[in-house]
């Protein structure tokens, strides 16, 4: 028997895709399996048309990476390989409404938007050479924070664009969701999310952190600033940002948030790291004569009297040694 079903893909699909107890009978199983998916892939390019309002293509690539440039929809051949067509679905809605919203200039001069006060030395990153005074490192670092940003854009971008399409054409919604539990509600984003990984305060953490923000799973204490980077970016309210500008903004305050954070971790990271004094000995005290192990004060009454030659010996975390020598006089 045929199950009818009318949820998501299921309502505009043939059953037998999604009954694995349908039997072909005698047709060929590879003939099948074409038709499935040349059905699939021409449905999923009439629902983007549709979200778009424009004649847009959509093509399937051998990568990981689902994706569009502004004018076709790029999905990866895995994505509909799962068998998952509504997150298919959703997946090509999600890049589809980002034509529609989105604005992919701002993507082309983004290094020129972003504050020059975040830049080592932004003319010389701009123009991608080295000088004497600016090192090759110096460049690739100014190149990784507009990489930085660019990332925190897209994702800010992404809530903004999937809100508005759940706002304003809510019979998608069953499509957005099978692709927001298989892309960030998954067991493995679970586990990672509660386990001890990604909590240092680097920019790998964050990025995780950031990136399944919308994850029930989410540890706000995880990270020093990740609670306030939740509430500054306000999910439940992200329909405030109406344009691509607003998105890039938010990215930017974002990433001074992190930026600044990993730099005091790293500047009290080094400051553990150089020698300290742990502790004080002293030879040559007269009787009655104590040194604080701790802070190297000498103290006390002497039970003698004359003119004593003191060694005090600071002990360092290197394991190395100070020695001071003087002349204690007691009366």
């Amino acid at each position: 028997m045929i199950n009818f079903n009318t949820g998501g893909s299921k309502f505009w699909m043939d059953d037998s895709i999604f009954n694995p107890g349908y039997s072909y009978g005698t047709q060929d199983r590879t003939r099948a399996d074409i038709m499935k998916m040349a059905s699939v892939k021409r449905a999923i390019t009439n629902f983007v048309k549709i979200v778009t309002n424009e004649d847009l293509k959509v093509k399937y690539s051998s990568g990981k990476m689902s994706y569009t440039d502004g004018k076709t929809v790029i999905l990866s051949a895995d994505a509909v390989k799962e068998k998952n067509f509504d997150a298919a679905v959703g997946l090509a809605l999600h890049e589809g409404s980002h034509i529609k919203l989105s604005e992919f200039n701002l993507l082309i001069r983004l290094p020129d938007l972003i504050p020059e006060s975040l830049f080592i030395n932004k003319r010389a990153m701009l123009n991608n050479i080295s000088n004497p005074v600016v090192s090759e490192s110096n460049i690739a670092k100014d190149i990784e924070v507009v990489k930085r940003i660019k990332g925190l854009m897209n994702w800010i971008e992404d809530r903004r664009v999937d809100y508005y399409i759940f706002s304003t054409s809510p019979g998608y919604m069953t499509y957005y969701k099978a692709m927001y539990k298989m892309y960030f509600e998954n067991p493995v984003i679970d586990k990672a999310l509660l386990s001890k990984s990604y909590r240092k305060e680097n920019w790998d953490s964050y990025k995780f952190r950031i990136w399944n923000l919308t994850n029930p799973n989410r540890d706000l204490k995880s990270l020093k600033k990740l609670h306030e980077i939740f509430v500054k970016i306000d999910l439940a309210n992200i329909n405030r940002l109406k344009e691509s500008k607003d998105s890039l903004k938010l990215a930017i305050d974002i990433y001074t948030i992190i930026a600044k954070t990993i730099v005091d971790e790293e500047k009290k990271e080094e400051e553990k790291k150089k020698p300290k004094i742990i502790g004080y000995t002293a030879k040559g005290l007269p009787n009655g004569i104590k040194i604080n192990k701790k802070t190297g004060k000498i103290s006390g009454k002497s039970t003698e009297t004359g003119d004593f030659k003191v060694i005090v010996t600071a002990h360092v975390s290197n394991g190395n040694k100070k020695r001071k020598r003087t002349i204690l006089t007691c009366e």
